[in-house]
Protein backbone atom coordinates (compact mmCIF):
# COMPACT_ATOMS: atom_id res chain seq x y z
CA UNK A 1 0.00 0.00 0.00
CA UNK A 2 3.05 2.40 0.95
CA UNK A 3 5.07 1.19 -2.40
CA UNK A 4 1.63 2.14 -4.50
CA UNK A 5 1.02 5.65 -2.72
CA UNK A 6 4.75 6.89 -2.96
CA UNK A 7 4.40 5.71 -7.17
CA UNK A 8 1.08 8.27 -7.04
CA UNK A 9 2.84 11.10 -5.28
CA UNK A 10 5.84 10.39 -8.12
CA UNK A 11 3.51 10.21 -10.63
CA UNK A 12 1.69 13.34 -9.41
CA UNK A 13 5.13 14.96 -9.27
CA UNK A 14 6.22 14.13 -13.11
CA UNK A 15 2.35 15.18 -14.23
CA UNK A 16 2.98 18.63 -13.01
CA UNK A 17 6.44 18.88 -14.04
CA UNK A 18 5.64 18.34 -17.44
CA UNK A 19 2.43 20.52 -17.53
CA UNK A 20 4.99 23.22 -16.43
CA UNK A 21 7.65 22.62 -18.79
CA UNK A 22 4.66 22.67 -22.17
CA UNK A 23 3.34 25.98 -20.49
CA UNK A 24 6.61 27.52 -20.71
CA UNK A 25 7.48 25.76 -24.26
CA UNK A 26 4.05 27.37 -25.48
CA UNK A 27 4.74 30.72 -24.01
CA UNK A 28 8.24 30.69 -25.77
CA UNK A 29 6.60 29.56 -28.89
CA UNK A 30 4.10 32.39 -28.52
CA UNK A 31 7.12 34.88 -28.00
CA UNK A 32 8.50 33.87 -31.27
CA UNK A 33 5.34 34.00 -33.44
CA UNK A 34 5.14 37.66 -32.61
CA UNK A 35 9.01 38.42 -33.10
CA UNK A 36 8.53 36.46 -36.86
CA UNK A 37 5.59 38.51 -37.59
CA UNK A 38 7.43 41.58 -36.40
CA UNK A 39 10.40 40.49 -38.83
CA UNK A 40 7.68 39.71 -41.78
CA UNK A 41 6.42 43.16 -41.58
CA UNK A 42 9.45 44.97 -41.28
CA UNK A 43 10.70 42.98 -44.24
CA UNK A 44 7.68 43.61 -46.41
CA UNK A 45 8.32 47.14 -45.59
CA UNK A 46 11.86 47.83 -46.11
CA UNK A 47 11.37 45.88 -49.36
CA UNK A 48 8.62 48.15 -50.95
CA UNK A 49 10.56 51.06 -49.64
CA UNK A 50 13.80 50.00 -51.47
CA UNK A 51 12.15 49.58 -54.44
CA UNK A 52 12.63 53.51 -55.65
CA UNK A 53 15.51 55.23 -54.65
CA UNK A 54 14.33 58.84 -54.05
CA UNK A 55 15.79 61.31 -56.62
CA UNK A 56 19.07 63.66 -55.61
CA UNK A 57 21.06 61.01 -53.78
CA UNK A 58 24.50 60.95 -53.82
CA UNK A 59 26.62 57.85 -54.24
CA UNK A 60 28.05 56.02 -51.88
CA UNK A 61 30.39 56.22 -49.33
CA UNK A 62 30.76 60.36 -49.78
CA UNK A 63 34.41 61.47 -50.68
CA UNK A 64 34.56 64.86 -49.32
CA UNK A 65 33.13 66.73 -46.08
CA UNK A 66 31.22 69.14 -48.29
CA UNK A 67 29.10 66.19 -49.97
CA UNK A 68 28.80 64.58 -46.44
CA UNK A 69 26.87 68.16 -45.66
CA UNK A 70 24.78 67.89 -48.53
CA UNK A 71 23.72 64.82 -47.59
CA UNK A 72 22.72 65.32 -44.11
CA UNK A 73 20.85 68.30 -45.42
CA UNK A 74 18.76 66.10 -47.78
CA UNK A 75 17.84 63.79 -44.64
CA UNK A 76 15.41 67.02 -43.86
CA UNK A 77 12.93 65.17 -46.47
CA UNK A 78 10.90 62.52 -45.14
CA UNK A 79 11.09 60.53 -47.84
CA UNK A 80 15.02 60.71 -48.18
CA UNK A 81 15.26 59.29 -44.81
CA UNK A 82 12.99 56.50 -44.75
CA UNK A 83 14.58 55.46 -47.36
CA UNK A 84 18.01 55.73 -46.03
CA UNK A 85 16.97 54.06 -43.13
CA UNK A 86 15.82 51.01 -44.98
CA UNK A 87 18.52 50.89 -47.19
CA UNK A 88 21.55 51.37 -44.25
CA UNK A 89 19.19 48.60 -42.35
CA UNK A 90 19.40 46.18 -45.13
CA UNK A 91 23.49 46.41 -45.19
CA UNK A 92 23.26 43.96 -41.77
CA UNK A 93 25.90 42.89 -39.17
CA UNK A 94 25.83 39.86 -36.63
CA UNK A 95 25.49 42.42 -33.81
CA UNK A 96 24.79 45.89 -33.49
CA UNK A 97 28.61 47.14 -33.39
CA UNK A 98 29.42 45.28 -36.34
CA UNK A 99 26.36 46.60 -38.21
CA UNK A 100 27.10 50.15 -37.58
CA UNK A 101 30.71 49.60 -38.15
CA UNK A 102 29.45 48.41 -42.29
CA UNK A 103 26.90 51.59 -42.26
CA UNK A 104 29.72 54.00 -41.80
CA UNK A 105 31.92 52.64 -44.25
CA UNK A 106 29.24 52.33 -46.42
CA UNK A 107 28.52 56.18 -45.97
CA UNK A 108 31.81 58.12 -45.69
CA UNK A 109 34.86 57.25 -46.46
CA UNK A 110 38.11 57.63 -44.03
CA UNK A 111 39.06 61.25 -45.92
CA UNK A 112 35.43 62.57 -44.27
CA UNK A 113 35.51 60.51 -41.27
CA UNK A 114 38.92 62.26 -40.19
CA UNK A 115 37.25 65.58 -39.82
CA UNK A 116 34.58 64.06 -37.54
CA UNK A 117 34.50 63.44 -33.93
CA UNK A 118 31.71 62.42 -31.57
CA UNK A 119 31.04 65.60 -29.89
CA UNK A 120 33.07 68.20 -32.26
CA UNK A 121 36.37 69.07 -30.37
CA UNK A 122 38.78 70.27 -32.79
CA UNK A 123 36.29 68.60 -35.61
CA UNK A 124 32.82 68.89 -36.64
CA UNK A 125 30.36 67.07 -34.59
CA UNK A 126 28.83 64.11 -35.61
CA UNK A 127 26.68 63.12 -32.69
CA UNK A 128 23.98 65.58 -33.61
CA UNK A 129 23.96 64.60 -37.25
CA UNK A 130 20.80 63.82 -39.04
CA UNK A 131 23.03 61.20 -40.52
CA UNK A 132 23.29 59.69 -37.02
CA UNK A 133 19.93 59.87 -36.51
CA UNK A 134 19.29 57.62 -39.49
CA UNK A 135 22.36 55.44 -38.27
CA UNK A 136 20.31 54.72 -35.13
CA UNK A 137 16.42 53.96 -37.10
CA UNK A 138 18.59 51.72 -39.85
CA UNK A 139 20.41 49.87 -36.66
CA UNK A 140 17.11 49.34 -34.58
CA UNK A 141 15.55 47.88 -37.28
CA UNK A 142 17.53 44.78 -36.82
CA UNK A 143 17.78 45.17 -32.81
CA UNK A 144 14.93 46.76 -31.83
CA UNK A 145 15.14 44.24 -28.46
CA UNK A 146 18.22 45.51 -27.18
CA UNK A 147 18.16 47.39 -24.19
CA UNK A 148 21.63 49.57 -24.79
CA UNK A 149 21.29 49.39 -28.05
CA UNK A 150 21.49 53.56 -28.58
CA UNK A 151 24.99 53.13 -26.13
CA UNK A 152 26.57 50.26 -28.66
CA UNK A 153 25.48 52.20 -31.69
CA UNK A 154 26.94 55.65 -30.63
CA UNK A 155 30.24 53.26 -28.77
CA UNK A 156 30.97 51.97 -31.79
CA UNK A 157 30.50 55.75 -34.17
CA UNK A 158 33.07 57.05 -31.61
CA UNK A 159 35.23 54.22 -32.21
CA UNK A 160 34.92 54.57 -35.91
CA UNK A 161 35.57 57.94 -36.30
CA UNK A 162 38.37 57.98 -33.96
CA UNK A 163 40.58 55.52 -35.77
CA UNK A 164 39.66 56.62 -38.78
CA UNK A 165 43.25 58.48 -39.38
CA UNK A 166 44.90 55.36 -38.27
CA UNK A 167 42.89 53.33 -41.17
CA UNK A 168 43.68 55.78 -43.61
CA UNK A 169 47.48 55.47 -42.68
CA UNK A 170 47.52 52.16 -43.11
CA UNK A 171 45.80 52.17 -46.36
CA UNK A 172 48.34 54.89 -47.82
CA UNK A 173 51.25 52.96 -45.80
CA UNK A 174 50.11 49.47 -47.84
CA UNK A 175 50.16 51.21 -51.20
Amino acid sequence: MLSRLNFMLIDAGFETTVLKYLAKIQEITNQHSILLNDLIRIAKQSKEQLAAPPPNLPTFPLKSVDEFLKFDNLLADELISRYMISRLASIGGNNIQYHTRRILKFLITDQVAIYYSWKGRDKLAFEKTKSMEIIYGAVKINYPQSEQSDLYIAKSVKDWLKFAKTRLNKHSNSM
